[in-house]
């Protein structure tokens, strides 16, 4: 069965920017199983501290990933009104078998 993998962390090249409400990430994914899997979607979400979900994002995505491939987007960045909250990222897809196969990360931003 294959498997992903997220690392999501802060940018360290860029300055997150409060008084924009931006803050900069990074995002590897990988495939951890040894199979090919196509990334097919993603999911953002933003929660307060206190476990509310404040807003959702989704859309396609058209990743194909070999056995123990990796890839790394940089630069990227999320907006919100509410400071502090944490933004979760979901990505979801499936194998050659067609079986489903998601990672998540999350990122805290204050």
């Amino acid at each position: 069965m294959a498997g992903l993998s997220v690392t999501f962390w802060p940018n360290p090249v860029y300055r997150n920017h409060p008084a924009e409400k931006r803050w900069y990430f990074s995002v590897a994914v990988r495939e951890v199983a040894s199979q090919v899997v196509q990334i097919t979607q993603y999911r953002g979400e933003w929660y307060a501290l206190d476990g509310r979900l404040l807003d959702t994002k989704e859309d396609s995505l058209d990743i194909r990933l070999g056995p123990l491939q990796h890839r790394s987007y940089a630069d990227l960045w999320v907006t919100s009104a509410v400071i502090p909250f944490r933004y979760r990222l979901l990505v979801q897809g499936q194998d050659v078998h067609r079986q489903p196969v998601s990672a998540e990360g999350v990122l805290l931003c204050q």
